[in-house]
């Protein structure tokens, strides 16, 4: 080893390379390094795109969930018989109406509504329970639309 060491041309050489493996040294260091940061980034966005795909699937599945609810209770209000029965509403004993304060202005003290004659008017429970049947129906989506933003929320806060 001394020999190698007494020429100027070996010493030399024997410099460059332990040079040159140093320089190899750090610069794989330092692409392992490069190549480690890259890896954890790669892991983040990963875990990152995990959870967005299982809060999607999530809400996805209370979607789902409430239209199933809804459409189920909206079907059983649907399939149910309407208990249509007659509604007859009396009518006044003249054919006129009977003055309201829209119809004309303030109406004076001294004006009374005609009496009711007790004769039946036309029959309106078709129409009548048909709007008590949608406005079921609407308070059912309502409740099924306010159940939905309540799941949403509480998987969101998770």
């Amino acid at each position: 080893m001394s020999k190698l060491l007494a020429s100027p041309v070996a010493a030399l050489a024997s410099f460059a390379a332990v040079l040159l493996l140093g320089l190899g040294l750090y610069g794989w260091g330092r692409h392992d390094g490069r190549a480690l940061e890259e890896g954890r980034a790669a892991a983040l966005v990963a875990e990152a795109n995990r959870k967005a795909d299982r809060a999607e699937a999530k809400a996805e599945q209370i979607s789902e969930d409430i239209s199933r609810d809804y459409q189920e209770k909206l079907d059983a209000i649907r399939n149910s018989p309407i208990p249509v029965r007659v509604v007859r509403l009396c009518v006044p004993a003249s054919s006129e109406q009977v003055r309201t304060v829209s119809d004309a202005g303030a109406i004076p003290s001294t004006v009374r509504p005609e009496p009711v004659s007790g004769a039946p008017g036309p029959d309106i429970g078709e129409r009548l329970y048909a709007i008590a049947d949608e406005a079921d129906q609407c308070s059912i989506q309502r409740d099924a639309l306010i159940d939905w933003i309540k799941a949403q929320s509480r998987a969101s806060v998770q």
